[in-house]
């Protein structure tokens, strides 16, 4: 199988069988209680392929297009993100108590099914 991520016009390599790649979530800018929290509830340390090569332009605030196979990490790939700037904008990441604002993010999804499952993971986020 073959995964593949456009942004700006970049395709990523094929990649090779393994959909978990040698980066550790440790690494990444997100939130220290995120990666606390994926390896606490989800015993997840290593991002995915698909989660390693879209955290970098998400976080940037860059548009992303990506395809791959079920249950290579495309849901985290951008919820994560999604909920690293909501916790900075509440400034949860900082301890501080978070302050009621309006809707800062939409996902939409095309069936019913994925919405409770894309759902159902935000819940254990």
């Amino acid at each position: 199988w073959q995964q593949r991520l456009l942004s700006e016009g970049r395709t990523a390599p094929p990649l090779e069988n393994s959909f978990v790649s040698d980066a550790l979530f440790a690494a990444t800018p997100l939130a220290r209680e995120i990666v606390r929290h994926l390896h606490s509830t989800f015993n997840i340390r290593f991002l995915s392929h698909v989660q390693k090569e879209s955290l970098p332009p998400i976080l940037e605030g860059r548009d992303l297009m990506c395809h791959a196979p079920t249950g290579t990490g495309k849901t985290l790939a951008y919820l994560l993100p999604v909920f690293h700037v909501l916790m900075q904008g509440y400034g949860a990441a900082a301890g501080a108590a978070p302050r009621p604002r309006p809707c800062q993010a939409f996902i939409f999804v095309p069936n019913p099914i994925l919405a409770e499952q894309v759902y159902a993971v935000a819940c254990r986020l």
